[in-house]
């Protein structure tokens, strides 16, 4: 289904420009291919996986997640850093933390891939622990962080409690509805966490809609509802130079990122 529903050439934009996200991409024909096979043998896993073992991989899948939060949060991730090479009770003594429960939570990290230990038992970064760095130029971090924060409550309310009231999981948690509850002075925080969660899953968005969408002509007007600081539209307009874009979102959302998107454009 997925070979069929997407374009077989793909999409050249007339400019791309340095930093493109289309870069982070191979050949669209290989993309292709490689993501039909990975979904085969993701079903062939599932289906030669015996019913007991996938109930108890369901039950504990949340184990991950808590492990990633984990090393994120406190920081454990940033202070392996891109170099690497560091012993694990190293990092709990910059981090003020406890070496033992915190050289299991990177034995943990490393069974899931995020971490690498070399012969002499020090840790460095997997690519996918390496996008959890703050510093790196396509992290992952502030995602993280917020979809196990209080995203987490909501899910968890709207499997239980929605199901019975009919609200929404988020109101069910906090007791206001998703952008009442973040745009309180007090969720400043959350709130810009949020707005730069959504920035980091911008460049693998844009990059796939790129490659393989074109406006029906380069001077057509897009609109974007819901687009948040914009950055879909910015990396639109900037591999289709003619191109005029509308961002349609809460206004406070708008005024705060005015600035940001200009700046982005040049």
């Amino acid at each position: 289904g997925y070979l069929i529903g997407t374009s077989p050439a793909g999409v050249t934009p007339p400019t791309t420009p340095p930093g493109s996200p289309t870069a982070l991409l191979p050949p669209w024909p290989i993309f292709r291919v490689a993501i039909a096979l990975n979904e085969f043998f993701e079903a062939a896993a599932v289906a030669t996986r015996p019913p007991p073992v996938q109930v108890k991989t369901l039950a504990t899948a949340y184990w991950q997640s808590e492990i990633s939060y984990s090393l994120t949060k406190s920081g454990a991730i940033d202070e392996v850093g891109a170099e690497g090479g560091v012993a694990c009770e190293d990092v709990a003594a910059k981090l003020k933390l406890v070496p033992d429960f915190l050289c299991r939570m990177m034995r943990a990290g490393e069974g899931i891939k995020l971490l690498s230990t070399d012969a002499q038992g020090k840790y460095s970064l997997t690519p996918a622990g390496d996008m959890l760095r703050s510093e790196h130029p396509g992290s992952l971090r502030s995602f993280m962080l917020m979809i196990n924060e209080e995203t987490t409550k909501a899910w968890r309310a709207a499997g239980t409690k929605s199901l019975s009231s009919g609200q929404s999981g988020f109101k069910e948690a906090f007791g206001k509805e998703w952008w009442a509850w973040h745009n309180e002075p007090s969720r400043a925080t959350q709130m810009r966490q949020f707005d730069a969660a959504m920035r980091s899953l911008n460049a693998d968005v844009s990059g796939a809609l790129l490659v393989d969408w074109a406006p029906p002509k380069e001077d057509a007007l897009v609109c974007d509802i819901g687009g948040g600081a914009g950055h879909m539209t910015a990396a639109m307009v900037k591999h289709y130079p003619k191109l005029k874009g509308i961002v349609f979102d809460q206004p406070k959302v708008v005024a705060s990122s005015t600035k940001e998107v200009l700046a982005e454009l040049g």
